[in-house]
């Protein structure tokens, strides 16, 4: 469970620093208009979301516990049978908070270096940034086949009690695709920058 949601958390981090460039892409096309070096604009894009990640990174920390607490007291109670035990306690430390605080922060701060520059290096040269998603109608094949896909091998792991952890994790990740492809069919415009 805790891989799945590093895992989306990644994706997501990464999607959301893509649309929150490009929802100040006019902003940029000024600043490089204006003749404000690119070295300025990465620092003033770089200063002003990640104060933003950091307060995110901030708020999560504390959101994780909470998040945490519900997650074993589910375990405990209705999803027994996952775990076959009621035992399962919750433990924190300020270090262990502290720690989720710095990762996730320099995570956060290095995606941002990256996507930034990258952003910045395409439209300082002119050219017109478009999404490398496919087509949306080879997107929606995909994420109705991942759909039907995990719906099945739950149903599997109803059906097969023996191999029920090894399927129901299966269905778990190919939800997580049909997930991402889902942002992909009907958040990220299809379309690009132009």
């Amino acid at each position: 469970l805790g891989f799945f949601l590093i895992l989306a958390s990644v994706v997501l981090l990464s999607f959301a620093i893509t649309t929150y460039l490009e929802s100040k892409h006019d902003q940029i096309k000024t600043f490089i208009a204006l003749g404000f070096r690119t070295r300025w604009i990465e620092q003033l894009f770089l200063t002003e979301s990640g104060l933003i990640s950091l307060a995110g990174c901030f708020v999560g920390s504390f959101a994780g516990i909470l998040v945490s607490v519900i997650i074993i007291t589910l375990l405990n109670t209705v999803w027994h049978g996952a775990v076959q035990t009621d035992t399962l306690s919750a433990f924190f430390n300020l270090a262990s908070i502290f720690t989720g605080f710095l990762v996730t922060t320099i995570i956060a701060v290095i995606f941002l270096i990256v996507k930034i520059r990258l952003h910045l290096r395409i439209m300082s040269r002119g050219k017109k940034l478009i999404h490398s998603s496919p087509r949306r109608s080879i997107n929606l094949i995909f994420l109705l086949s991942s759909l039907l896909t995990s719906i099945a091998l739950y149903f599997f792991s109803q059906i097969f009690k023996d191999q029920e952890i090894f399927l129901c994790f299966g269905s778990g990740s190919v939800l997580l695709v049909s997930m991402i492809l889902l942002w992909r069919q009907y958040i990220i415009s299809p379309t690009g920058l132009i």
